[in-house]
């Protein structure tokens, strides 16, 4: 049986415990009220400062909530053309172009030449909706292939009746790497073999691409409801 000295010490030492929990405890309340109130502050200078403000403005705040997607600007402005289709400059001479054609909407990457003062179409390759969706869906892997200089990488983007098929993949070129977007037919001996419809991007233009994936949707959208 504990002595009564014994019983004494454990009783303080539970009740010391006691009080520095109820401490800690006023403590979180107090950060809580503190984190409350600076919150209120800054929806309030937000509020007030209404449409003033561009939502990707800087600002000091670290952590400022993402605001809903705006009309691309600047860099990936969508440029009207006189046929309906909107495209967007990409990387020199190339072009991310969103058109209609035989009621289907097309995103056409391609390359574009000058000829007696008027732009034409060059190199390239157009995707159908269902097939930028899968390329949308294989940037990440295939960046993650690209980094790894992994060769075998190889995504399907879209399947044609007759067993063509339009590829994502990565390849090597006098020690450089790039990314591919290439249309295959099937050949004599039941082999893909690649087309010269395609599009060879080196990595900046690859991260364009990606940066432009909002833009042309918003491009899509305009084009599918007008």
């Amino acid at each position: 049986m504990a002595d009564i000295p014994t019983i004494a010490n454990q009783l303080a030492m539970a009740l010391q415990k006691i009080s520095n929990l109820q401490e800690e405890n006023l403590a979180l309340k107090k950060e809580n009220l503190e984190l409350k109130a600076l919150m209120n502050d800054r929806v309030t200078k937000r509020s007030k400062m209404g449409a003033t403000t561009p939502p990707h403005s800087s600002s000091s705040d670290d952590d400022e909530v993402p605001t809903s997607p705006k009309r691309p600007t600047g860099k990936f402005s969508p440029h009207k053309d006189k046929d309906g289709s909107i495209h967007f400059a990409l990387e020199k001479n190339k072009r991310v172009t969103i058109s209609q054609f035989k009621g289907k909407t097309l995103v056409g990457i391609r390359e574009w030449y000058e000829k007696g003062g008027k732009m034409l179409p060059g190199k390239g390759v157009s995707l159908s909706l269902e097939a930028w969706k899968e390329l949308c869906a294989q940037m990440a892997p295939v960046q993650t292939a690209f980094e790894n200089k992994n060769m075998e990488f190889n995504a399907v983007l879209s399947m044609a009746r007759n067993g063509g098929q339009k590829k994502l993949s990565i390849s090597e070129f006098r020690g450089n790497t790039y990314y591919n977007i290439r249309e295959y037919f099937v050949g004599k001996d039941e082999k893909l073999l690649p087309t010269k419809k395609g599009t060879s991007l080196d990595e900046a233009a690859w991260v364009s691409l990606t940066e432009l994936v909002p833009s042309v949707e918003a491009a899509i959208d305009d084009i599918v409801h007008k």
